[in-house]
């Protein structure tokens, strides 16, 4: 998505390029001489160092979100267990601990012998 956006910000800086270029040879053939006044030649440079600045900074930018998704993705997924393992292993243990508890009490029994049944 970041990238997409970045492409379209970049075609957005040629265009912007394109078209001063076109100003410039308008603006040329207007003097008769092949050349730009100084104040329209100082307006298209600085147009086009603002357009490769902007472009320059959403690249940045972009790169640099993505890095801070990646680096959060990182510290979520080694966080821990998922709610769903531990859930699990909780069940294990209570199975166990139910296991153990029917053991402790069948070894504390006393027995009974068919006789007393009677």
């Amino acid at each position: 998505m970041l990238g997409d956006k970045l492409g379209k910000l970049m075609n957005l800086v040629k265009a912007m390029a394109q078209r001063q270029q076109e100003m410039q040879k308008k603006a040329a053939a207007q003097n008769g001489n092949g050349q730009i006044d100084p104040e329209t030649q100082g307006k298209v440079q600085s147009s086009l160092i603002q357009a490769q600045s902007k472009a320059k900074i959403a690249e940045a930018t972009a790169s640099q979100r993505l890095r801070h998704k990646e680096i959060g993705f990182r510290q979520k997924d080694r966080s821990g267990p998922s709610e769903a393992a531990v859930g699990h292993c909780r069940a294990g243990l209570e199975d166990r601990r139910r296991d153990s508890t029917e053991r402790f009490k069948s070894m504390n029994e006393p027995d009974r012998s068919p006789e007393d049944s009677k």
